[in-house]
Formats: structure tokens, C-alpha cells, sequence
């Protein structure tokens, strides 16, 4: 953790606990420490991607099915993101262009925890 910010300071923006959660997340998707804040960021900093029009549709759609998960873990959160994908009939590519704009990235449903319900709302508003 501490090699992180050293690395670059502009993680040090992010709380203690969620770094320690993202770390252990990302640790399996990184091969430099550069690509921790590649991984980690869209999720954290409201993105400035320009959404299609599908994208945002599909963004909306998601926070109302997300706003109705009530025990907050990654299995119920998967879970209603695995009904999501087969009622509108989308792979995950879809759901990652949607949340963070790009085909893909850390796992969803884990992010999502750490980020909380609130954050994640936030995020796709």
C-alpha cells in the first residue's frame, strides 16, 4: 500500500480501507503498479466518458436494479447483476462499458462492495 502512494501520490485521495480492499481486488488483474490506478479510479472518480445514448439507457436501468439490492455483498450484488444481463439479454462488456467505459476492468460486483450502495448510485447516475 504504502509503495502505491509512494508510486503516485493521487491515491493517497482514496480512503485507507477502500485502498487496502481495492488492492486485494486488483492484485490478480495487475502487472505493474501503474495499472492499479488504471483498475481502480474509474471506479472511484465519477468518469468523464462520454456514454452512448445505449450506455446511458443501460446505466439508468442498472442503478434501479442495483437501488433494490438489500443485503450489500458481492454475491447479492452479482447476483442481481447475472439477473440484469439475462432479462436485457447483455454480456458483461456491456455492463463494464456502462459503469466505467471500458470493455473491462476489476470485478463489478466486488467494487461495488467495497464502494458501498450509496457510492455506486452515485456512480451511475
Amino acid at each position: 500500500k504504502n509503495r502505491l502512494i509512494v508510486f503516485d501520490g493521487s491515491l493517497g485521495s482514496i480512503k485507507i480501507d477502500d485502498l487496502d480492499k481495492f488492492i486485494v481486488i486488483a492484485k490478480t488483474r495487475m502487472k505493474t503498479l501503474c495499472n492499479f490506478k488504471e483498475l481502480v479510479f474509474p471506479f472511484i472518480n465519477k468518469n468523464e466518458t462520454e456514454f452512448s445514448e445505449d450506455e446511458n439507457r443501460t446505466r439508468e436501468e442498472l442503478r434501479v436494479k442495483i437501488s433494490e439490492v438489500k443485503d450489500w455483498n458481492k454475491e447479492k450484488i452479482g447476483e442481481a447483476i447475472m439477473s440484469f444481463l439475462k432479462e436485457r439479454e447483455l454480456k458483461y462488456k456491456n455492463i463494464y462499458k456502462a459503469v466505467i467505459g471500458k470493455d473491462s476492468g476489476l470485478p463489478i460486483a466486488d467494487s461495488f462492495e467495497v464502494l458501498g450502495k450509496e457510492r455506486v448510485l452515485d456512480l451511475l447516475k
